[in-house]
């Protein structure tokens, strides 16, 4: 049987680095270790009852399923503010590279949580259809 190891805030960052099905429930094996529910396909009283499985007021219904964290996914990012630092490594104290303008597109390949925030990895940006890598 599982124990928790600890509760996680809703809204928080977590980063997955691996996932399994156990049970009908989607797995995923934090970095800072043990697992969370991530997906399940079973009703809520059948998930209170697996192993490690929580159940919380912010478990969304997917279909016929509920899902208990979303993705943050890749793709391409519009900045909303002007003068948006980019930085050279994962770290927010890592050195500034540039400022990102308004509206300037960022293709974001990667993301990693540091200090509970999502970071991204640039891999082009684009300024009113000018492509910068």
């Amino acid at each position: 049987d599982s124990k928790v190891k600890e509760i996680i805030a809703p809204g928080s960052c977590i980063e997955i680095c691996s996932t399994r099905i156990e049970d009908g429930v989607v797995r995923g094996l934090l970095t800072s270790g043990g697992y969370i529910s991530l997906f399940s396909s079973l009703g809520k009283a059948s998930i209170a009852g697996s192993r490690g499985g929580a159940v919380g007021a912010a478990a969304s219904k997917i279909g016929s399923g509920q899902m208990f964290a979303m993705p943050v996914p890749l793709g391409t990012y519009q900045n909303l503010q002007d003068g948006l630092v980019i930085t050279s490594g994962v770290s927010s104290t890592s050195p500034m590279i540039t400022k990102l303008k308004k509206d300037a597109c960022a293709e974001i390949v990667e993301t990693r949580v540091e200090d509970g925030r999502v970071r991204g990895r640039i891999q082009s940006v684009i300024y009113g259809g000018a492509t910068t890598e």
